[in-house]
């Protein structure tokens, strides 16, 4: 006990002296108004929709040139229509400024008489040093009572320490300027967030029989820990990405932590299981805040220098094609984005002749005036009416990404999904028009299937596992490039269907699971591996059963015993039928056999983000294919070898568990992007929670506690991969991360059926009871 007693008063003192380096110095005091003649020295805004420091604007003090934008001497602007107004108290003449902001970007002061229309005083540019920079004229000739203050344009990270207006331009201008000394913003974030993991660990040293002051110190590290995490975060908005993946490491650390404490602790030591599932619980919900950007917007809109929760970069591309599929197809959209630009823009028609353009038909980079007869032609696809709605909903993205950088992702590889899945999208984007609102709310659909699908685990699984599934969701990184899926529409639905398939056949539901997991696959093809894996115990049986009989079983037999099978089978083939006859008479026919050939032109080519074994052996260089083919045989071998291992843990799991093992292979036989490695988050199920027997008993044997355990210190062991810069480098240990997973966990799966395979008698099979 004294040991404890040492451990959490140790916790305490490491938490206050982390407290503690968080300090900062001014550099004196404000000049006084007098001294500098100031006219909004002191002065509080009339108006603002700024909700932090706004105070420090006038304060007369400004932080070191140099320094963190983001610090407590700076006000955060959240975008361009950010505003501060002051009142002057009468008409003032005003003859120079200063301000001291981030560097690359730009503002704007804006003068008013009326308070209602106001006029351009000074543009402060953009400087090329990094930091925060002061800006200053001397040369304005204008009067007026009020003054704004507003970003004009930038990075969308917009931050000012300082605004000074003077009537006359001072002698000594601007002058020595008291400066703020204050550490970065992000760098407390970051101490705050190794601050609160490590005060998670405080109530998991506790156990029956400690004193209860004890038990109230350990929990009010963990309360102080949290307050000291909340607090850094409101104070350091607008959080980097850098920031958020340590974040998810750090979740994923603590809940790998709490599932060892329940797993190894001796008998004499066991925890609280209300500590435990309560620390569980908040590494769930934190892991899904992870996934939505800690519940700040992630996307920039250019064109109005803001930022929003709705991914327009994804949105520009589906839903366009989705909505004007039967015009457009799978190879349209940017001969008609270049078509509608070039109507709304002739003068423009020879500047963009020459830059990038994917050719959506081969693939490769081309331009528009290598694609001009197809450009020329698109427009008589569609009839007058749609052809100016579509118009319509190019100039909203246009406008909201600005022209720039809509006309930049001529480059990307258009819309990928299914015909099913653009027949679901066709609908809701027919019914939804192109608006930041719109495409936030269509954007919760996805959060909608995934809340439900957690709510289902829990039910059918256990706590623990629904709560380890929320918190690998967030906290693996594969989910990201740059930005993630969050704010895109129907992007997380197959696994959605996969993960409330798995449910479904864990209740014995054989026909309702089985039509899940064919959803997925119409969704997004390569679910079928589900299909297979959930199918692969009966085939194993069957299998054996030859082996040992010397003789195929008859039909009617095979159907009675593995009924349970038959029924995912029909389910899921029932549901491949309904939905391609679905899609292809809302669509066409002809959308299946192209969807098919766009992804095996998809798959032939390297991808510095695609996660496979493929690029596994083959690297992350440009010359892939011929390092593959010059590795053909190690390539086959590991394929075999993985394929075998899936095989050998599938043969005694259950069918859900066998689906998921199925999913497995989706990095081995296929080449997918980073995002579809998702799927992961639902491995969890592999293992079995169980109520355990006496207080002290863990939750889940030592095999499946040890398939939380890896896929748990997978998310914190991803942390290290974002800081290379280097993007074709970060995926591939991105992919060494994911196989070693893979390996550990198939390791572990297959450990106590390798030597039953032989000789024990085949599991039950899957009728039901």
């Amino acid at each position: 006990m004294r040991k404890v007693s040492r451990v959490i008063f140790a916790l305490v003192a490491v938490c206050l002296c982390l407290t503690s380096l968080w300090a900062f110095a001014d550099g004196g005091g404000a000049r006084p108004a007098s001294a500098t003649g100031d006219l909004l020295f002191g002065k509080r805004p009339l108006k603002t929709d700024a909700h932090r420091r706004v105070e420090a604007l006038t304060d007369g003090r400004r932080g070191r040139e140099g320094d963190s934008w983001k610090s407590l001497a700076t006000v955060p602007l959240a975008g361009r229509d950010t505003y501060v107004t002051y009142d002057l108290g009468q008409v003032t003449p005003i003859a120079a400024a200063w301000l001291q902001g981030d560097n690359n970007d730009t503002y704007e002061v804006e003068i008013s008489s009326d308070g209602e229309h106001f006029s351009s005083l000074w543009i402060a540019g953009v400087v090329h040093q990094g930091g925060l920079r002061t800006r200053t004229t001397t040369d304005l000739h204008a009067s007026g009572r009020y003054v704004r203050l507003h970003p004009r344009g930038g990075d969308g990270f917009f931050g000012v320490t300082e605004l000074e207006l003077f009537s006359s331009v001072p002698t000594d201008f601007p002058g020595k300027v008291p400066e703020i000394r204050s550490g970065s913003l992000d760098a407390h974030f970051r101490d705050a967030t190794v601050l609160f993991g490590l005060a998670l660990m405080a109530p998991l040293l506790l156990f029956r029989g400690l004193k209860p002051a004890l038990v109230a110190l350990a929990l009010g590290v963990a309360v102080f820990g949290l307050y000291e995490f909340v607090h850094a975060y409101l104070d350091a908005l607008p959080i980097d990405s850098r920031e958020v993946s340590l974040v998810r490491g750090t979740v994923g650390l603590a809940a790998a932590l709490t599932v060892a404490r329940e797993l190894f602790s001796p008998k004499r030591f066991a925890p609280f299981r209300g500590v435990t599932l309560g620390t569980l619980g908040l590494t769930g919900v934190l892991g899904v805040v992870c996934f939505y950007n800690l519940a700040q917007p992630q996307f920039y809109s250019h064109g109005h220098d803001e930022w929003t929760f709705a991914h327009y970069l994804d949105l520009r591309q589906y839903y366009t094609t989705a909505k004007y599929f039967r015009e457009l197809g799978y190879r349209g959209i940017y001969e008609a984005d270049v078509a509608t630009y070039l109507e709304d823009h002739p003068e423009r028609r020879e500047a963009i002749q020459d830059i990038p353009m994917r050719d959506l038909h081969s693939h490769r980079m081309s331009t528009p005036a290598q694609q001009e007869a197809r450009i020329a032609k698109i427009k008589s696809r569609f009839t007058p009416e749609r052809w100016e709605e579509l118009k319509e909903d190019e100039r909203w993205f246009r406008d909201s990404m600005g022209n720039s950088h809509w006309l930049e992702m001529l480059c990307d590889f258009g819309g990928n999904a299914t015909p099913v899945w653009m027949t679901i999208a066709h609908f809701l984007f027919t019914a939804v028009p192109p608006s930041n609102t719109g495409f936030t709310l269509l954007g919760l659909i996805d959060l909608a299937l995934l809340s439900g699908m957690f709510l289902a685990v829990w039910r059918c699984y256990g706590p623990r596992t629904a709560l380890i599934v929320m918190t690998v969701f967030g906290a693996n990184d594969f989910i990201m490039y740059g930005t993630n899926w969050g704010g895109a529409t129907l992007r997380h639905d197959w696994l959605a269907y996969i993960g409330y398939g798995c449910c479904a056949l864990k209740r014995e539901r054989w026909t309702l699971g089985g039509a899940f997991l064919g959803m997925s696959m119409m969704i997004r093809v390569f679910p079928a591996l589900s299909i297979a894996g959930a199918a692969l115990p009966a085939g194993l049986r069957l299998l054996q059963t030859v082996a040992k009989e010397r003789r195929l079983p008859a039909l009617r037999d095979i159907l009675a015993r593995e009924r349970g099978t038959v029924r995912m089978l029909l389910g899921a083939g029932a549901t491949v039928a309904i939905t391609f006859a679905i899609s292809a008479a809302v669509l066409s026919p002809a959308a299946w056999p192209d969807c098919l050939k766009k992804i095996s032109q998809l798959a032939s080519d390297s991808h510095p983000a695609s996660i496979a074994l493929r690029s596994l052996i083959g690297g992350w260089e440009e010359n892939q294919a011929n390092v593959i083919r010059n590795r053909m045989p190690l390539f086959v071998v590991a394929v075999a070898l993985y394929v075998g291992l899936v095989g050998l843990a599938a043969r005694r799991r259950r069918m859900d568990q066998a689906a998921l093992l199925g999913m497995i292979l989706v990095p081995v036989l296929t080449y997918p992007a980073n995002y579809y490695i998702h799927f992961v988050f639902l491995l969890p199920l592999l293992a079995t929670e169980r109520r355990p027997e006496t207080p002290a008993a863990p939750p889940v044997s030592l095999v499946d506690g040890g398939v939380w355990l890896t896929l748990l210190f997978m998310c914190a062991a991803q942390y290290f991969t974002v800081m290379v810069s280097d993007l074709a480098l970060h995926f591939y240990f991105e992919t060494v991360v994911l196989f070693t997973t893979l390996t550990i966990l198939l390791a572990l799966l297959v450990k106590d059926d390798v030597a039953a395979w032989a000789n024990a008698e085949p599991p039950a099979p899957s009728a039901p009871a």
